[in-house]
């Protein structure tokens, strides 16, 4: 029987900048490069996939798939574009995670997320494959 190839880890990295050069960006890339790096010494099968999105200024958002989403914080206040479309696809897009979250809490089950919330900045993990990758960098 064949071996199939898992899924990738999908992360993505979610620039709230507004087209501004920044050091969190920057800094997040060389996080994921390093984390990326860590989880092919760990788990040689598993994939990084990165992608980085800009709500603010080109529209984009993460896809509902991603594995790891990584926000960094916004110049100004959290209410500049409250009423924007790029911010309300993004706060449904928040909504989303935290309402997978609350269904599961089991930490290693198939379907739990998580979001871990810092000031504002986003952490979510939908996937065992990412929770296990992060317990197995982690020493």
């Amino acid at each position: 029987m064949p071996h199939s190839r898992p899924m990738p880890l999908r992360v993505c990295l979610v620039d709230m900048n507004n087209g501004v050069a920044n050091q969190a960006t920057r800094c997040f890339r060389r996080i994921v490069d390093a984390f990326g790096a860590r989880v092919r010494e760990t788990n040689p099968n598993v994939e990084l996939a990165f992608k980085h999105v800009q709500p603010r200024n080109l529209g984009e958002l993460p896809a509902e798939d991603e594995d790891l989403v990584l926000c960094s914080g916004e110049p100004g206040s959290p209410f500049d574009g409250y009423d924007d479309p790029w911010c309300t696809g993004y706060r449904a897009f928040l909504d989303r995670a935290v309402e997978s979250n609350a269904k599961t809490h089991a930490p290693r089950s198939r379907s739990s997320s998580s979001v871990i919330r810092s000031s504002s900045r986003w952490c979510t993990s939908r996937s065992p494959r990412c929770a296990s990758a992060t317990l197995s960098s982690s020493g």
